[in-house]
C-alpha cells in the first residue's frame, strides 16, 4: 500500500536559469584556468626579464580577451595585448601610464577601487556580467558587458607587485540570453492563453452536449418503457413481438451509446475543473459499506457478463466523504475491470479499515479483476492524463484515458491515495485509501 510519489517537474524558466548558470560556471572555469596560466607565465617572466620568450609574447598578444599587466599602487600599465589597446586607447601608446589616466571612466565606475583591493589583500576578484561605459576617441560612449578576473602577481620575494586583469566581453551573449528569455516568456504567455481557451472550449462544449444528450436519453427511455409494456400486454402476437424486440434492442443500444457519450462529456468537464483547480467536494457523513453495496448491486444488474462479489469485514462504516464523487471513482474502477477482463470472470469489490503508513487509521476500498493485467512499465503511468494501455487484448477498448486520472485526483482531493497491484495474465487490483475518522451512528 505504498503511496505514489511524484518528482516536481522544472518550469521552463527554472530550466533556462539552470542552463544559464551551468554555462556561466563552465565559461568562468575555462577563463580562470587560461588567465592563471598566462598570469603565472607573465608574473615569473616579467620579474626576471621582460618576456624573454618570443612565443610567449605572441601568445599573450593574440589571446581573444583583454589582458593588462599593471604594476604598483598606481596601477601602471606595463603590458597590454592587442585587444586591450583597441578597447582602451586605439592608437594611443598606453604603456607606462597609470590606468586611471588611460581610462578615467575606470575610476568613476569603481574599477580602480577593486584593483586597490586586489593589490592590498592579494586576493583575486571575479565579476560576472559587469556593465561598463567607455568613451571612444570621437567622444561617443560605448556600453558593454564584461566578465572580469583581477589576479595579483608577485615578485621574487612573494610580495604583491601588481595586478593582472583579464576581461571577456559578453555583451552579445547577454543580449542573446535576454532575448531568448523574453521570447520564452512570450511563448509561455501564449501557451497559457491557449490553455485557457482550451479549457473554456471543453467547458462550453461539455455543457452544450450534456443538454441534448439528457433530452435524447429521456425520450429514448420513454420509448423503451412503452415497447416493454406493449410487448408484455400482447404476448400472443408473435410477429409483432419479434419486431418490437428488435426495436427494443436498438433502443437499448442507443441508450448504451448515450450513456457512453455522457461519461466522456463528464470526464472532459472534470478534467477542465481539475486543470483550473476547481474540483469541488461536497462531503457528508454516510455509510460507506451501504454505498458500495448499492454500487455493486447496480453494476451486477446492468452487466450480467461477469460475476460480482462483495467482501466486507464491517456491516457499517460511517465516515465523512463525498458520496457522488466516491461512487464515480468506484464505478470507473469497476468499468475498467469489465472492459479489461474476459466474460464469466469474477470482479470483487471490498472494503476494510486498516492502519496507514503514518500509524493513523484509513479505510481501504479495492476492486479486483481476473483480467489481462498490466505490464510493470505501464503501471508507473497509469494515473496520468490521456494515458492508454495498448496491447493486443486492449486495442478494442475505447476511451479518452481520463478515467483513472480523474479518479486519482478525486481521491487526492479527499486527502487519500490510490495505487494498484497487477501482473500480466493474472489480473489487477486497484486500491483507494481514505483517511478514516469514525462518525456517530445516526
Amino acid at each position: 500500500m505504498d503511496g505514489l510519489s511524484k518528482t516536481r517537474e522544472e518550469t521552463p524558466k527554472e530550466s533556462l536559469d539552470h542552463l544559464k548558470l551551468k554555462v556561466a560556471e563552465l565559461e568562468w572555469e575555462n577563463a580562470r584556468l587560461r588567465a592563471e596560466q598566462v598570469a603565472i607565465c607573465m608574473a615569473n617572466g616579467y620579474v626576471k626579464t621582460v618576456l624573454p620568450y618570443r612565443h610567449l609574447y605572441d601568445l599573450f598578444m593574440q589571446v581573444p580577451a583583454a589582458i593588462v599587466v599593471l604594476e604598483g599602487r598606481n596601477h601602471i600599465v606595463r603590458l597590454a595585448n592587442l585587444l586591450t589597446r583597441q578597447i582602451l586607447g586605439g592608437e594611443q601608446d598606453i604603456i607606462g601610464l597609470p590606468l586611471r589616466k588611460v581610462t578615467p571612466e575606470a575610476e568613476k565606475q569603481g574599477f580602480i577601487t577593486l584593483l586597490d583591493q586586489v593589490y592590498q589583500t592579494g586576493k583575486p576578484y571575479i565579476g560576472k556580467e559587469v556593465p561598463t561605459q567607455q568613451t571612444r576617441p570621437d567622444g561617443t560612449v560605448k556600453e558593454a558587458t564584461f566578465n572580469l578576473i583581477y589576479l595579483p602577481w608577485r615578485d621574487a620575494r612573494g610580495k604583491v607587485a601588481g595586478v593582472m586583469t583579464f576581461a571577456i566581453e559578453v555583451t552579445t551573449q547577454k543580449e542573446s540570453t535576454e532575448t531568448l528569455y523574453h521570447e520564452l516568456q512570450k511563448a509561455l504567455h501564449s501557451q497559457k492563453e491557449l490553455d485557457c481557451l482550451k479549457d473554456l472550449f471543453i467547458s462550453i462544449t461539455g455543457h452544450e452536449l450534456r443538454t441534448p444528450l439528457t433530452t435524447i436519453k429521456g425520450y429514448t427511455q420513454l420509448v423503451e418503457r412503452a415497447i416493454v409494456k406493449d410487448t408484455n400486454a400482447a404476448p400472443e402476437r408473435q410477429n409483432r413481438r419479434e419486431g418490437q424486440d428488435k426495436i427494443l434492442r436498438s433502443t437499448q443500444n442507443i441508450l448504451h451509446q448515450i450513456n457512453r457519450m455522457n461519461e466522456l462529456v463528464n470526464q472532459l468537464l472534470d478534467f477542465s475543473h481539475i486543470q483550473n483547480q476547481q474540483l469541488e467536494l461536497h462531503s457528508t457523513e454516510a455509510d460507506l459499506v451501504n454505498l458500495l453495496k448499492q454500487i455493486v448491486e447496480q453494476q451486477s444488474l446492468t452487466h450480467d457478463t461477469h460475476k460480482f462479489k462483495f467482501q466486507i469485514q464491517e456491516e457499517q462504516l460511517w465516515a465523512t466523504f463525498d458520496p457522488t464523487r466516491l461512487e464515480q471513482v468506484v464505478d470507473n474502477l469497476i468499468g475498467n475491470a469489465l472492459k479489461y477482463s474476459p466474460p464469466d470472470t469474477n470482479i470483487t469489490v471490498g472494503v476494510e479499515c486498516t492502519s496507514a503508513p503514518n500509524n493513523s487509521t484509513e479505510v481501504v476500498i479495492w476492486v479486483q479483476d481476473e483480467g489481462y493485467g498490466i505490464q510493470e512499465e505501464a503501471q508507473a503511468h497509469i494515473f496520468e492524463r490521456f494515458y492508454r494501455i495498448r496491447t493486443n487484448e486492449t486495442n478494442r477498448v475505447n476511451g479518452l484515458g481520463l478515467g483513472l486520472y480523474v479518479s486519482h485526483e478525486i481521491v487526492k482531493a479527499h486527502k487519500g491515495r490510490m495505487w494498484l497491484n497487477s501482473k500480466p495474465g493474472k489480473g489487477s487490483t486497484f486500491y483507494v485509501a481514505l483517511p478514516f475518522t469514525p462518525c456517530q451512528l445516526p
